[in-house]
Protein backbone atom coordinates (compact mmCIF):
# COMPACT_ATOMS: atom_id res chain seq x y z
CA UNK A 1 0.00 0.00 0.00
CA UNK A 2 1.60 3.60 -0.84
CA UNK A 3 0.90 6.44 1.53
CA UNK A 4 -0.31 9.38 0.17
CA UNK A 5 2.41 11.18 2.25
CA UNK A 6 5.04 9.60 0.50
CA UNK A 7 3.13 10.46 -2.88
CA UNK A 8 2.63 14.68 -2.24
CA UNK A 9 6.64 14.49 -0.48
CA UNK A 10 7.35 13.30 -3.96
CA UNK A 11 5.23 15.80 -6.30
CA UNK A 12 7.04 18.61 -3.75
CA UNK A 13 10.37 17.21 -4.61
CA UNK A 14 9.64 17.80 -8.07
CA UNK A 15 8.01 21.27 -7.59
CA UNK A 16 11.27 22.29 -5.61
CA UNK A 17 13.65 21.10 -8.55
CA UNK A 18 11.83 23.09 -11.00
CA UNK A 19 11.27 25.69 -9.14
CA UNK A 20 15.14 25.87 -7.82
CA UNK A 21 16.22 25.80 -12.29
CA UNK A 22 13.85 28.74 -12.71
CA UNK A 23 15.51 30.65 -9.67
CA UNK A 24 19.08 29.61 -10.90
CA UNK A 25 18.30 30.96 -14.19
CA UNK A 26 16.29 34.12 -13.07
CA UNK A 27 16.28 37.01 -15.55
CA UNK A 28 19.21 35.55 -17.52
CA UNK A 29 17.59 35.20 -21.02
CA UNK A 30 20.50 33.68 -23.11
CA UNK A 31 19.99 30.75 -20.41
CA UNK A 32 16.16 30.89 -20.59
CA UNK A 33 16.59 30.49 -24.76
CA UNK A 34 18.79 27.67 -23.99
CA UNK A 35 16.81 25.87 -21.44
CA UNK A 36 13.86 26.17 -23.47
CA UNK A 37 15.83 24.80 -27.14
CA UNK A 38 17.31 22.13 -24.68
CA UNK A 39 13.32 21.05 -22.98
CA UNK A 40 12.19 20.77 -26.51
CA UNK A 41 14.67 18.61 -27.63
CA UNK A 42 14.54 16.04 -25.15
CA UNK A 43 10.48 16.87 -25.79
CA UNK A 44 8.78 13.39 -27.45
CA UNK A 45 7.05 16.01 -29.91
CA UNK A 46 8.78 15.77 -32.95
CA UNK A 47 7.44 19.45 -34.27
CA UNK A 48 10.23 21.53 -32.41
CA UNK A 49 8.36 24.48 -32.73
CA UNK A 50 5.05 23.14 -31.14
CA UNK A 51 7.61 21.15 -28.63
CA UNK A 52 9.03 24.70 -27.63
CA UNK A 53 5.41 26.29 -26.52
CA UNK A 54 5.31 23.13 -24.55
CA UNK A 55 8.36 23.82 -22.61
CA UNK A 56 7.84 27.58 -22.74
CA UNK A 57 4.23 26.85 -21.16
CA UNK A 58 5.75 24.75 -18.73
CA UNK A 59 7.77 27.14 -17.29
CA UNK A 60 4.82 29.44 -17.20
CA UNK A 61 3.21 27.08 -15.47
CA UNK A 62 5.83 26.60 -12.64
CA UNK A 63 6.33 30.10 -12.10
CA UNK A 64 2.56 30.45 -11.77
CA UNK A 65 2.99 28.18 -9.03
CA UNK A 66 5.53 29.83 -7.61
CA UNK A 67 3.77 33.00 -7.45
CA UNK A 68 1.76 31.19 -5.07
CA UNK A 69 -1.20 31.66 -8.53
CA UNK A 70 -4.29 29.14 -8.39
CA UNK A 71 -5.56 30.39 -12.02
CA UNK A 72 -7.52 26.79 -12.27
CA UNK A 73 -8.70 26.97 -8.61
CA UNK A 74 -10.21 30.38 -9.24
CA UNK A 75 -11.58 29.48 -12.33
CA UNK A 76 -13.55 26.15 -10.89
CA UNK A 77 -14.65 28.76 -8.45
CA UNK A 78 -16.18 30.75 -10.68
CA UNK A 79 -17.42 27.68 -12.40
CA UNK A 80 -18.97 26.32 -8.64
CA UNK A 81 -20.17 29.99 -7.83
CA UNK A 82 -22.16 30.09 -11.53
CA UNK A 83 -24.02 26.40 -11.20
CA UNK A 84 -24.99 27.70 -7.57
CA UNK A 85 -26.16 30.82 -8.85
CA UNK A 86 -27.71 30.73 -12.21
CA UNK A 87 -28.93 34.35 -12.58
CA UNK A 88 -24.73 35.26 -12.55
CA UNK A 89 -24.58 37.54 -10.40
CA UNK A 90 -21.21 35.81 -8.19
CA UNK A 91 -23.79 35.33 -5.12
CA UNK A 92 -25.01 32.13 -3.88
CA UNK A 93 -28.58 31.11 -5.39
CA UNK A 94 -31.22 31.76 -2.89
CA UNK A 95 -34.47 30.51 -3.67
Amino acid sequence: MVRKRTVFASQGSSLRREIKALNDIGDDKSKMQELLIEMANQSDNPDMLKAIQEAASHIEAIRSLKNKETKAADAYDAIKDRSRNPSGSGKPFEA
